[in-house]
């Protein structure tokens, strides 16, 4: 199937929400989404679409040498189907292309697809928040992939 990323757009919006909101118990809102599209000189948020449709999503930020993953979310008929794979490929391209030495992201400690996800691309714990997340009340485990060449 074909597919391609592209930067968000306000007209995503509608779609990315829905995804957002089947995947996080404290989602983000319409206007973080529209904060990350303009006025922040680090940030690129992005969409994955298979024609139509919009797969997937993620919000980088690109600061110094450095790639950070704020949000990351496939949608729900999208998952176990190799599309959180082809976007994190994607990220990694971009981030080498960018000139990042690492890329960095926090997850839910318990979200153990995610985790298993994220180790398959080469991310390893660096540490931990305690009780960073509330809704439930849990820790975030931040990742790190490190870029060499």
């Amino acid at each position: 199937m074909d597919y391609s990323f592209d930067r968000m757009n306000p007209a995503d919006l509608d779609s990315v929400l829905e995804i957002e909101k089947n995947s996080f118990t404290q989602p983000w809102t319409r206007q973080m989404f529209e904060n990350e599209m303009r006025g922040n000189p680090f940030s690129e948020p992005v969409v994955l679409r298979t024609g139509a449709e919009i797969a997937g999503y993620c919000c980088l930020w690109f600061m110094f040498e450095e790639c950070h993953i704020l949000d990351f979310a496939v949608s729900l008929p999208r998952r176990r189907g190799g599309w959180g794979e082809k976007m994190l490929d994607w990220i990694i391209q971009k981030s080498r292309d960018k000139g990042a030495r690492k890329i960095l992201l926090e997850v839910r400690e318990g979200n153990k697809s995610a985790r298993a996800l994220y180790q398959k691309a080469g991310f390893v714990e660096i540490a931990v928040r305690k009780d960073y997340y509330s809704e439930p009340r849990e820790n975030a485990l931040i990742l790190m992939r490190a870029l060499n060449g």
